[in-house]
């Protein structure tokens, strides 16, 4: 699965486009990890030494990570969370109908649905 790494004008903030869309609209800010509990990929990120903020939008999954934690290092462990996570997701969609082209409906999102 192709997953493009991007950052902006925040050298905290790492963008990950997974080319899919994962939500139908809107977007889920993570702020803790309790509150990630919610939703499995966003824990799992979580769980990665220096992430302090995870949101999940339709087409991207931003991540902050502390300041001063080298990029490099939190991008390659969060990018290997998002393909562990993702990847099953991406393929079991090909292999029945799924909602519309996005891996998780609406009710799904505001479910929070622990799906993967």
């Amino acid at each position: 699965m192709q997953i493009d790494v991007e950052c902006y004008d925040d050298p905290n903030q790492i963008i990950f486009l997974p080319h899919c869309m994962l939500a139908e609209e809107g977007s889920l800010p993570f702020t803790t990890h309790e509150q990630a509990k919610k939703l499995p990929l966003a824990a799992a990120l979580f769980d990665v030494a220096g992430v302090v903020s995870v949101t999940i939008g339709s087409d991207y999954i931003k991540v902050t990570k502390q300041e001063g934690r080298p990029f490099e290092e939190v991008s390659k462990a969060c990018l290997s969370v998002i393909n562990d996570c993702l990847t099953p997701l991406v393929e079991e969609s090909c292999n029945r109908e799924n909602h519309g082209g996005y891996l998780f409906t609406e009710a799904a999102c505001l479910g929070l649905l622990a799906i993967f």
